[in-house]
This record gives structure tokens, C-alpha cells and sequence, in this order.
């Protein structure tokens, strides 16, 4: 603590060369973490809503055949009385 201060500056501009750039590369880090988290949970995300849909399709789908059968059967009842 007692040396020069002048002395002391290239160890000091050198420790602040150290810690931006380990600051850059703990940004870059943290930045492609946070990237690759959104994509994959995005993508998730589709994935789910296709599904549903898909489910929401084939529903739709049974309904319809259920209602058509069920016409039809009406339509034999009255056919009959």
C-alpha cells in the first residue's frame, strides 16, 4: 500500500481489462442461456397448443358423426309413426 501511485496504475488498468472482460463473457453467457430458455420453452409451447387443437379437431369431428347418427335416427323414428 505504500508504493507509488503510479506504480500501481498498470495493475490497476490491467485488473480493470481482467473484470470487463470477464463481465462481457458472463453476459454472453448468461444472454445464450436466457435465448436458448425462451426458444425451448416457445417451442414447447406450439408443441402443446398443436396438440390441443389437434384433440380440439377430433372432438369436433366425433361430435359431428354423433349428431348425424342421431338425425338420421330421428328421422327414422318419425319415418316410423
Amino acid at each position: 500500500m505504500n508504493e507509488p501511485l503510479l506504480e500501481r496504475i498498470p495493475r490497476l488498468e490491467r485488473s480493470v481489462r481482467f473484470w470487463r472482460t470477464t463481465s462481457l463473457v458472463l453476459a454472453a453467457a448468461l444472454l445464450s442461456v436466457l435465448v436458448t430458455g425462451v426458444t425451448f420453452f416457445g417451442v414447447a409451447r406450439a408443441q402443446q397448443a398443436r396438440r390441443q387443437e389437434a384433440v380440439a379437431r377430433e372432438l369436433e369431428a366425433e361430435a359431428l358423426a354423433a349428431r348425424a347418427i342421431l338425425e338420421k335416427q330421428l328421422q327414422e323414428a318419425e319415418k316410423k309413426d
